[in-house]
């Protein structure tokens, strides 16, 4: 990501990033893409992102970030990276979890237990990130989701997640 700093070349930085994938979005590679952002712009940066998606949209190679995605994406927030990719990247996670997910659909019911404490931890992670972007359409998105996956969310898990961030607030 350094080079295409350096370059000074759209074209030319997104041929070499063209390259790489949404999961470059780690702690230490943050910087150089608000860097990137900021030289480049936010319609350059929101291509770019469109062009990792692309090209690993593959049922086996959908692309996310895959550290704690909420952490990333407040990181990426306070260095002063748009909203708009932020809203972009939480699209992206989220039609992921639910592509993810139709697999485990068709899994059985002890395999579905067994991964409820992942969908949970994932689910919290998207919701902390709606409710730092406040965006109304892609929560509501999400919120529709969960609701009409009573199998892969059932109503006790969720109200015992609830129960936790009620306590966790109040503290």
């Amino acid at each position: 990501a350094n080079i295409a700093l350096y370059i000074q070349d759209q074209e030319v930085a997104k041929s070499i990033l063209s390259k790489f994938s949404l999961s470059i979005f780690e702690e230490d590679n943050i910087k150089e893409f608000v860097q990137l952002q900021s030289l480049y712009g936010v319609s350059w940066c929101l291509e770019l992102l469109d062009l990792w998606k692309s090209k690993n949209s593959g049922y086996y190679s959908r692309d996310s970030i895959k550290e704690d995605f909420d952490k990333v994406i407040r990181k990426l927030l306070s260095q002063g990276t748009d909203k708009k990719i932020a809203l972009y990247l939480l699209e992206n996670q989220i039609n992921n979890r639910i592509e993810d997910n139709k697999s485990t659909l068709r899994a059985s019911p002890v395999e579905i237990k067994r991964s409820m404490a992942d969908r949970i931890t994932a689910l919290k992670q998207l919701i902390n990130v709606c409710d730092v972007l406040q965006d109304e359409q892609t929560t509501q998105k999400l919120m529709n989701y969960v609701i009409s996956n009573t199998g892969l969310y059932p109503e006790h898990d969720l109200g015992n997640m609830i129960i936790k961030a009620q306590t966790s607030t109040e503290n």
